[in-house]
């Protein structure tokens, strides 16, 4: 009998057979992208953590713009909220202790990051409410998310290919449904608005080197372990709370100026694409060093939505004179100049000295900028961070004008101020420096006896006996005289000029060209305002007097070609005073002239 099978138990052995059969080789998925938590942007101001809020409803957001490569008016902007700001050592979110790093000790975390690619030249735009400024729409639809579990990209492959510099905006103005501002609306107006008026207060940072290159130095998305990319070895970091120039924005919400930080680089000698403080100068010529030197410090101008291909920074031009004058006619006047933050006012100042340092800028202009300096310094209840900023451009202007400064009507009182504040705990130091600075280039002993003498109390008489007048003998007599010295000891505390003004003496004596130069009477003026201070009660102050008096001698010697003798007669009073001391000073003189023979 024929055998059958059994149709069941083929259709279990076919399916059996079915399921042995080999699958199709499947690729392998890629592992989840390992997204950012967060974005860190380092810098090196330490105040700036003060004034940003972190936490609760009234969290600040930033905003990083930098430019799209090889597309003109294009920009590439991340904006996030900020959750941390303070040292970069405690700014781990799992809160690991994060080791010193070169680039910076303070920084911003951002978190809920955004990114934009934005084209102002066809960007959707509008009037704001007031019709005073251009906004431009960020299409949060289009937006790519950076950071968080959501993130479809990280921000560095956004930030890839921009090796110009970043602008961080910190609390910047928005108006609702993400309208930023854009430029002003003006007639004809066709520049993009300034960082510092784009943000509500706090003012902004920018990241990059003195070429406004390599921005992304001081960007990280793992808790400042490594950066976007890499500054050259001889890179340093320095940071200043120092906004820049910008066109006077008249809208009424935008007039403040913000306190802003730069976080700027100095480039090795044969680069010029380092990333962290500033200017390195090459073998330029001399009118294209200066040049360079002021398109280095000028760090705030605004762009032109233009088509000229030029790769300078969108924020920079190359009219020093406009910019000149902006910051002269904000700073028209000390009364204008405090009724501004004491912040705002001291970047003004600061800005206007490093745009006026170049070689070849206005002396009209430079002269203006000493009347502003003139009053500030003469001023009351200015406060310490003007003072030390005017007192700082001194330097700058003054090297630009030379031996004019000296000429100038604002000059003696700009000295007189600057002698007032090496009285002045906080400010002394920075005067000092200064006042030394221009020692042999823009001032000599010879033309400021009369600040000299106004400084230590004494008045007229000084000049009179400094400039080989009939009265230079009643003149010394007077000043010698115990009421004279009785009134310079009640004037206010002369250790710090004394000390100062004893080490000028040795300093002028030991430079090579001094003009004018300091002829015996105005030795002997001088030797007079040591021998005023013989009697008072500061140990320190009578030390400064003996040193005075030797440097005094030694100079007489040395530079005029007076005789021993003749040299000590100028000093002599100080005999009859402290005849040890005198004998002192005498073997003291002998000396150095053996020691430097």
């Amino acid at each position: 009998a024929e055998s059958r099978e059994d149709p069941q138990s083929v259709s279990e052995d076919r399916r059996m057979t079915i399921q042995r059969e080999p699958e199709p080789h499947q690729e392998p998925q890629p592992p989840p992208p390992n997204n950012d938590r967060a974005l860190w942007i380092v810098h090196d101001n330490p105040q700036l953590g003060k004034q940003i809020i972190v936490k609760g409803p009234k969290r600040m957001k930033c905003m990083l713009e930098t430019k799209e490569p090889g597309k003109k008016n294009c920009v590439r902007i991340a904006i996030g909220i900020i959750d941390y700001s303070g040292p970069v050592s405690r700014s781990d979110i799992d809160g690991a202790a994060i080791p010193d790093i070169e680039a910076g000790a303070e920084c911003l975390r951002l978190r809920s990051v955004r990114g934009y690619i934005v084209d102002h030249s066809t960007v959707e735009s509008r009037l704001s409410s007031n019709k005073s400024i251009y906004e431009f729409h960020l299409d949060t639809d289009n937006a790519k998310v950076l950071t968080g579990g959501e993130a479809n990209m990280t921000a560095k492959e956004f930030l890839r290919g921009c090796e110009g510099s970043v602008d961080v905006i910190i609390d910047p103005q928005c108006s609702s449904q993400e309208w930023y501002p854009q430029r002003e609306a003006s007639e004809g107006s066709v520049r993009k608005l300034a960082p510092q008026f784009r943000s509500k207060g706090v003012g902004y940072i920018r990241l990059g080197d003195d070429m406004s290159r390599n921005g992304q130095a001081f960007l990280s998305s793992n808790a400042c372990k490594t950066f976007f990319s890499k500054p050259t070895v001889s890179a340093s970091i320095v940071t200043t709370t120092q906004s820049r120039t910008s066109r006077k924005h008249k809208e009424e919400e935008m007039d403040a100026s913000l306190a802003s930080t730069k976080v700027v680089s100095k480039p090795a000698p044969k680069s010029r694409q380092n990333t962290s403080s500033r200017v390195a100068r090459g073998k330029e010529t001399r009118g294209n060093k200066s040049r360079l030197q002021r398109r280095q410090q000028l760090e705030h101008q605004i762009v032109e939505f233009s088509d000229d291909d030029d790769e300078d920074d969108m924020y920079e031009s190359d009219d020093d004179v406009d910019v000149a004058k902006d910051i002269l006619k904000q700073l028209q006047s000390a009364e204008k100049i405090k009724e501004m933050k004491w912040d705002e006012a001291a970047d003004l100042i600061t800005r206007l000295s490093q745009v006026l340092a170049g070689e070849d800028s206005p002396k009209d202009q430079c002269i203006s900028a000493l009347g502003i300096i003139q009053d500030l310094l003469g001023g009351k209840n200015v406060t310490v961070h003007i003072l030390r900023a005017a007192v700082k451009s001194v330097g700058d202007i003054g090297e630009r004008m030379g031996h004019d400064l000296a000429a100038e009507v604002s000059w003696r009182p700009i000295m007189l101020g600057m002698l007032t504040l090496l009285r002045n705990k906080q400010c002394n130091k920075d005067a000092r420096q200064i006042l030394n600075r221009l020692h042999g280039k823009c001032w000599t002993l010879a033309n400021s006896l009369p600040c000299l003498s106004h400084s230590l109390g004494l008045g007229k008489d000084a000049a009179a006996a400094g400039s080989g007048r009939r009265a230079k003998s009643s003149a010394s007599a007077r000043m010698t005289s115990p009421d004279t010295r009785k009134n310079a000891l009640k004037t206010a505390n002369n250790v710090e000029v004394l000390e100062w003004l004893a080490g000028r003496v040795e300093a002028e004596r030991t430079m090579a060209d001094i003009t004018p130069m300091a002829e015996k009477s105005c030795l002997l003026t001088i030797s007079k305002f040591f021998l005023s201070h013989v009697g008072h009660r500061d140990p320190r102050c009578r030390r400064s007097v003996v040193d005075g008096l030797l440097h005094t001698i030694i100079y007489g010697i040395d530079r005029l070609g007076l005789k021993i003798d003749e040299s000590h007669e100028m000093c002599e009073d100080y005999k009859s005073t402290n005849p040890r001391g005198w004998e002192s000073i005498k073997a003291n003189v002998c000396k150095i002239r053996r020691l430097e023979r």
